[in-house]
């Protein structure tokens, strides 16, 4: 598998570049107030126009659909003409979003969804596969959960662990967080209501301002990437908290992994029908075992107070019956270890050259009604060539007068 630090290279190289397609993407994820928030990819050095871009939003979910429209509006376009009007395309790494979707519709984008965060999971986790199996992982703690940032939708987390002390479990699991200055997000937070907010103030409180776990600092480095698998096995039940939660889509990253590799069974906190999203991809899940209708609980609340009640009933039990119950999962977490590294990275692949050709065609399309409809007839060869040096001599000397007007 690449480095995930080249798959912007790889990509443009593969598909952008002998189509003549530009590819442009975000220098920091969530800002983009002129061109120079923005890099293009090297895509354009065989031909002389590109006639379509890739905007690649695709590291993170739409928080901001303001900061979304500004980046697929930041580049000029090649062809500034009334009669000319490329469909460009939209990179995401989520599914059923209805945020990008308007942005699609507003800004007459074509959508490609891939998984990006499978290809820098498979990246970042590689050597674990080479490292030995924790055994009796039943042994150690019950639960292991691991957070870091609590804004915005992200409160969630501190709404978690509230709860989790709320039911007298925070001393049964291994847990990191972080509630600095949690006093000032709680009054400006729209996602929980007053009586949550007063939950969440009362746990915080008890607690230190941090709690941390991990050797890594998330501040000064790339703490996503890092390797930590003691850490991660000191726990028999991995409770992931996801990026995303109240928001309405399907956008998983490398948190979910990190059991997956650990050879661990978890529980998911995450948007509805995420779990299924996953198992979608071909990975198991524990309902021979635990409860697993928490899934589908569309109220946040509600789903966080299910899973704690899972986390309940695993911490009640006995060294002897979480050995019985470990027994009764072990093909699953065998099976979703093996399936990361074997072929998981070639679904994927696979997924992202198909959605990739789907939404090519789709774009091509539009393009094409879109000259019929106006009735650009120099449009129409060049559907789409995408470039000058593909087009007839006629066409192209009719578009260079276009460019000089």
């Amino acid at each position: 598998m690449f480095n995930i630090d080249n798959i912007y290279d790889i990509i443009g190289v593969k598909f952008l570049r002998p189509r003549h397609i530009a590819g442009i993407v975000l220098k920091e994820y969530g800002i983009c107030n002129t061109i120079n928030d923005t890099i293009h990819i090297d895509t354009q050095d065989q031909f002389l126009y590109n006639f379509q871009n890739v905007y690649f939003y695709d590291q993170e979910p739409v928080y901001d659909i303001k900061t979304l429209s500004r980046f697929v509006n930041s580049d000029d376009k090649d062809v500034d003409h009334p009669k000319f009007m490329a469909n460009n395309i939209l990179a995401t790494s989520e599914k059923n979003s209805s945020k990008v979707d308007a942005v699609c519709v507003h800004n007459n984008l074509t959508k490609w969804y891939y998984f990006y965060h499978a290809f820098a999971s498979l990246d970042w986790f590689r050597s674990i596969q080479y490292m030995p199996k924790t055994e009796n992982i039943w042994e150690g703690a019950s639960f292991i959960n691991l957070n870091n940032l609590y804004t915005g939708p992200r409160i969630y987390r501190l709404l978690f662990l509230s709860e989790l002390y709320k039911q007298g479990l925070f001393g049964e699991g291994i847990i990191s967080y972080n509630c600095d200055g949690y006093q000032q997000e709680l009054v400006n937070n729209n996602f929980i209501n007053q009586e949550q907010k007063g939950q969440i103030s009362t746990w915080c409180k008890q607690a230190n301002n941090k709690f941390r776990l991990q050797t890594c600092s998330y501040e000064n480095d790339h703490g996503s990437a890092e390797s930590e698998l003691p850490l991660w096995t000191s726990g028999f039940w991995h409770v992931v908290s996801e990026t995303c939660f109240y928001e309405k889509t399907l956008h998983l990253t490398e948190k979910v992994f990190k059991p997956i590799v650990a050879r661990q069974p978890f529980l998911l906190l995450s948007t509805p029908g995420a779990l299924q999203y996953l198992k979608g991809y071909g990975f198991k899940t524990f309902d021979n075992v635990i409860d697993e209708s928490y899934d589908n609980i569309t109220d946040p609340y509600e789903r966080i107070k299910a899973v704690t009640k899972i986390l309940k009933q695993i911490c009640n039990m006995s060294e002897s019956e979480k050995k019985q119950m470990y027994y009764k999962i072990e093909d699953a977490v065998e099976f979703n270890f093996r399936y990361f590294y074997d072929s998981f990275g070639d679904y994927c692949w696979d997924e992202l050259i198909t959605n990739f050709n789907t939404a090519l065609t789709e774009s091509d399309q539009k393009c094409l009604e879109y000259s019929t409809n106006n009735k650009c007839e120099w449009v129409e060869p060049c559907y789409f060539q995408r470039s000058l040096l593909d087009l007839p001599s006629k066409h192209g000397l009719k578009m260079k007068k276009l460019f000089k007007q």
